[in-house]
C-alpha cells in the first residue's frame, strides 16, 4: 500500500485500487494488464505511482492515472523504496550473476537500472532514511547500506530467527522489524552501531507482512497473515 493526502493505493491480484480515506471507499480501479501485486510507491516530485507487478514495474501519472511507462525483464520485484526524488531502490531475488538490489536513475525515465547490488541476496523488504537504506532479506538479517558512499555494513544484531519480511521508521530514529517468526524488533537509529532496543516475541500468530506509522504520532501499525492489524505504542 502507499498513500498521498487523503487517497489510499493498495494492491491485489489483477488491480489497483485508490480508496478515498475521508469517505472510506473505493474510488477509481485500474485493472490493464496488472498481475499480482507486490509492491507500491509514490515519487511526489514526479507525480507517478509505481507499483511492481510479477516481473514488470508499472507507473502511473498520479493525476490523470494513465499508465505511462512498463518495464520488463525483472525477477518478480517484492519491494520499491524511493529517495530523495531521484532514486528508487527495488527489492528482488538475487543469484550468482544478478543483483537483489535494483536502484532506478528516475531523471533518465526508468530506461535501466543504474546498476545491481547485492548478489546471490533475497531481499523482502526496503527502508530508507535520509543517509542509510535498510535491507530486510531471507537470510534472517537486517543490512543496512550507506546512501553516500552505497557501500554495506555488518548486519543489524540481532537477527531474526526467519525471513524479515517487514521494515517501519518512527519519528526518523527508531527501526522497526517484522519477521515470518512472528517476531517484531526495535533498533536505535541515532548512531551507527543501531542496537537493538526492543522485542516483541509472538507479535503476531503468523508472518508479519507490513509495518507503517503515521508522522503525527509515535504509533506503529503492524499488518500480518493472521488477519489481525495491531497498533503498537
Amino acid at each position: 500500500m502507499a498513500n498521498l493526502d487523503h487517497t489510499l493505493y493498495s494492491g491485489a491480484n489483477k488491480s489497483l485500487k485508490i480508496w478515498d480515506l475521508n469517505e472510506m471507499k473505493v474510488v477509481s480501479e485500474l485493472s490493464e494488464n496488472i498481475g499480482l501485486i507486490k509492491a507500491i510507491t509514490i515519487c511526489k516530485d514526479r507525480k507517478v505511482l509505481i507499483a511492481s507487478s510479477d516481473k514488470s514495474i508499472l507507473v502511473w501519472d498520479l493525476v490523470g492515472l494513465t499508465k505511462i511507462g512498463e518495464f520488463r525483464g525483472f525477477n518478480e520485484i517484492k519491494c520499491l523504496e524511493i529517495v530523495s526524488g531521484d532514486t528508487m531502490f527495488a527489492g528482488t531475488k538475487g543469484s550468482a550473476t544478478t543483483g537483489g538490489l535494483l536502484i532506478f536513475d528516475l531523471r533518465k525515465s526508468f530506461v535501466q537500472t543504474a546498476y545491481e547490488k547485492e548478489k546471490n541476496q533475497d531481499i523482502f523488504c526496503l527502508r530508507a532514511t535520509k543517509d542509510w537504506l535498510f535491507m530486510g532479506c531471507r537470510n534472517h538479517k537486517i543490512h543496512p547500506l550507506d546512501l553516500k558512499t552505497m557501500d554495506q555494513i555488518k548486519p543489524l544484531d540481532p537477527p531474526h530467527f526467519d525471513a524479515v519480511t517487514s521494515l517501519g521508521i518512527i519519528g526518523g530514529n527508531t527501526l522497526i522489524s517484522g519477521s515470518k517468526d512472528k517476531n517484531m524488533r526495535s533498533y536505535d537509529l541515532s548512531n551507527i552501531y543501531f542496537e537493538q532496543r526492543s522485542s516483541v516475541m509472538n507479535a503476531h500468530n503468523d508472518t508479519i507482512n507490513c509495518l507503517d506509522s503515521l508522522k503525527v504520532s509515535n504509533h506503529i501499525y503492524s499488518g500480518s497473515k493472521d488477519g489481525t492489524v495491531k497498533v503498537w505504542s
